[in-house]
């Protein structure tokens, strides 16, 4: 594929990857701070480590509030395989899903 026409259009594959990880952490965040906030968590017998999550977060979110911020997870998902694939749907499905997969499993 042509890198300038790439550049050009301004998609490139480790956006893609930045902005699947970026969203699959927003989206854990929020689950676990709805958790945190309902009780759930709690409820089912697994209680989050508030202590990880800044109190700056804990704050801007309390009563179902909206706040944005970067999650960095200790845990990486490994996406090497991705690169054997040869379709740009194929590297993207396959990210998606080890993306939400770790992050079900964290």
């Amino acid at each position: 594929m042509n890198k300038e026409r790439l550049s050009r259009s301004g998609f490139s594959y480790p956006r893609v990857l930045l902005g699947l990880a970026l969203g699959v952490a927003g989206m854990l965040l929020a689950l676990i701070a709805f958790g945190l906030s309902s009780g759930a968590s709690a409820q089912a017998g697994n209680s989050a480590p508030a202590s990880k999550i800044a109190s700056w977060v804990l704050e801007r979110t309390a009563n179902g509030a909206q706040a944005e911020f970067l999650v960095v997870l200790s845990d990486q998902a490994d996406l090497r395989a991705a690169d054997a694939l040869r379709t740009k749907e194929e590297k993207g499905r396959y990210v998606r899903d080890v993306l939400w997969n770790k992050a079900q499993s964290t």
